[in-house]
């Protein structure tokens, strides 16, 4: 098996230790984890048994993150984009599968990986141009350049920095 540019080597502990799999994964996987993020104010413990997967709530999506996922169900895709909180899926959904929209929205957050272009001194700033809620803000260091704080109580779990980012240092954090 050669080295070719795009494949890097994995060495023989890495690869016992399951880091192919990593290359196996599509990049919303990469993102977001296995398991399916469900559409805003989604009541998860009832969620599968009460949706119809109907896609009512994929076609009224305004930003078009809603996809038809594993088995019809809906779930957020954030490689296409953020979440408004629009409420168009509480809205148009006919089955009561959804928690007041006076509640969270979610239960994740985001958390900000190592290969971040500020960890390698590189100047990007663009999740923090995309935080509408300024959960996530640059901190200026003597002698360096800025780096990335993430305030957790602040973030609302939008999405808007996910796909903004040039490295995919942004993921889905499950609370």
């Amino acid at each position: 098996m050669s080295n070719s540019p795009e494949q890097p080597s994995l060495s023989r502990r890495g690869f016992l230790r399951g880091h192919f799999l990593n290359a196996l994964k599509d990049e919303k996987t990469k993102l977001q984890g296995s398991d399916a993020l469900r559409p805003p104010w989604a009541n998860l413990a009832t969620f599968l048994d009460k949706c119809t997967a109907c896609n009512q709530c994929v076609l009224a999506c305004e930003t078009q993150v809603l996809v038809q996922g594993a088995g019809g169900y809906p779930e957020v895709d954030f490689s296409r984009g953020e979440c408004s909180f629009c409420q168009k899926c509480v809205d148009v959904c006919p089955e009561p599968i959804f928690l007041p929209v006076s509640e969270a929205p979610w239960q994740h957050k985001v958390e900000i990986q190592a290969n971040c272009l500020a960890q390698s001194q590189i100047e990007c700033r663009s999740c923090e141009d995309n935080c509408e809620s300024r959960a996530i803000i640059f901190r200026r260091h003597l002698g360096g350049i800025a780096m990335p704080s993430l305030d957790l109580e602040a973030c609302n779990g939008c999405g808007a920095c996910i796909r903004g980012c040039p490295t995919g240092a942004i993921r889905v954090l499950r609370a």
